[in-house]
């Protein structure tokens, strides 16, 4: 992406977090069936680790961590400080424990997902 692009569709995403936040409950409600088609899809289940990478305001991710739970793990990345504020305050509105971070090439090293040489 041409990073004059990449600058305003990140200060768009920081503008619409409050709205995002807004409106959680209806966002939540109209994205149900999208995120249950995606734990079907994707088989997840207690004890699975998940990286939700450009999480947005943290759904699925807030879903999914409650399924996955005791044992497994949803790390949630976004570049735009207001989406991870968003997706943290919720998490602890939900009583879970989160790992949100907004650097996606550390958390997948954090994961051991990719290996830097």
């Amino acid at each position: 992406m041409i990073p004059e692009n990449q600058n305003k569709a990140l200060h768009a995403w920081q503008t619409s977090a409050r709205y995002w936040d807004k409106y959680r409950v209806l966002i939540t409600e109209m994205f149900t069936p999208l995120t249950s088609g995606l734990v079907e899809e994707a088989q997840i289940g207690i004890g699975q680790k998940v990286l939700d990478i450009g999480g947005g305001s943290g759904e699925p991710s807030l879903t999914i961590s409650r399924i996955v739970r005791p044992t497994g793990s949803v790390t949630y990345t976004h570049p735009v400080a207001g989406m991870l504020e968003s997706a943290h305050a919720e998490a602890a509105r939900r009583g879970l424990r989160t790992s949100i971070s907004d650097n996606v090439l550390q958390t997948i090293y954090r994961l051991k997902l990719v290996r830097l040489t």
